[in-house]
């Protein structure tokens, strides 16, 4: 028997929205599978939308919760780099046609703590201060044309440099580094919602694309039943549910070795699925196909 030249409808196939939750169970039957193999494209790609959509509900409680936190301390740490900067450069420290100016005496030396971590702040336009004492991990030195960074960088100590920044008018250095934190504000949370949504519908979305053209290409360079696209894509976006509650479960997970299991083991049972199920709607087709060469005997 070779390819289908028609695709009949199967029994029960298309999904009513009243037996939504009733074919994510039946998703991880394969023998269940054929009930799907005929649905349109359309229809198999808003199931996935919507195992994605539910499971998206379903954490909003505790994404909503741990977006708040963030926020939480999101602010504190803003508040905190504020203050730091407040109190660790004078206000009569300015930028002016690319040159940074000071009057008062010199160095100025500032030891303060910022995202509970030591730093020092050092002003010296007079050229006698070149680079940050080694007994500092961290800091910045603005120097008359250049600022110097020392940070810790992927277990190393870097020193980045840069010119002071050009401005047309005298600017307050002080000012110029708290703009950047008076501007930022953390997403709302519809913003983090969707982004989640899209993050979340990607990875099952990407498997059940890939599954089912490897499926079809594999049909196509071999021998006997084949299925067609439409019924390989109905065939992966069910395949695809387990992949839906691994990605949500994704951000809990707190060590490599646990990202890993949350992705890997659903993306085997994915694997699995779609080839046990490819496989029962190839018997069901014969079936079908069978009982259609009896009618015509008859």
């Amino acid at each position: 028997m070779g390819g289908v030249a028609e695709t009949p409808q199967a029994e029960g196939s298309t999904t009513q929205l009243g037996d939504f939750f009733g074919n994510i169970l039946r998703s991880f039957v394969p023998a269940a599978y054929p009930r799907f193999a005929w649905q349109q494209l359309s229809e198999s790609a808003l199931y996935l939308a919507g195992v994605v959509l539910v499971v998206s509900l379903v954490l909003v409680p505790v994404m909503y919760e741990s977006h708040q936190q963030l926020v939480a301390d999101g602010q504190e740490a803003l508040a905190q780099e504020r203050a730091y900067w407040e109190e660790a450069l004078p206000e009569d420290v300015y930028y002016e046609d690319g040159r940074a100016h000071y009057d008062g005496e010199q160095p100025y030396v500032h030891v303060g703590t910022a995202d509970d971590q030591h730093r020092v702040l050092i002003v010296d336009t007079t050229g006698t201060t070149t680079k940050i004492p080694d007994e500092y991990e961290r800091g910045m030195l603005i120097t008359k044309d250049t600022v110097i960074y020392k940070i810790r960088r992927k277990g190393r100590i870097e020193t980045p440099e840069e010119p002071v920044p050009a401005t047309e008018e005298r600017v307050s250095a002080r000012q110029l580094y708290l703009r950047p934190l008076d501007r930022m504000r953390p997403p709302s949370f519809a913003i983090v919602l969707g982004a989640y949504f899209l993050s979340a519908a990607f990875v099952p979305f990407i498997a059940a694309v890939l599954g089912s053209g490897v499926g079809t290409v594999s049909d196509a360079l071999g021998k006997g039943d084949r299925l067609p696209f439409v019924a390989w894509f109905s065939v992966g976006t069910h395949a695809a549910t387990p992949v839906v509650f691994a990605t949500a479960s994704l951000w809990a997970a707190r060590t490599r070795g646990l990202f890993c299991v949350l992705l890997g083991v659903p993306l085997v049972l994915f694997v699995v699925l779609m080839v046990l199920g490819a496989q029962a709607c190839r018997r069901a087709q014969e079936v079908r196909e069978a009982r259609q060469e009896a009618r015509e005997a008859t």
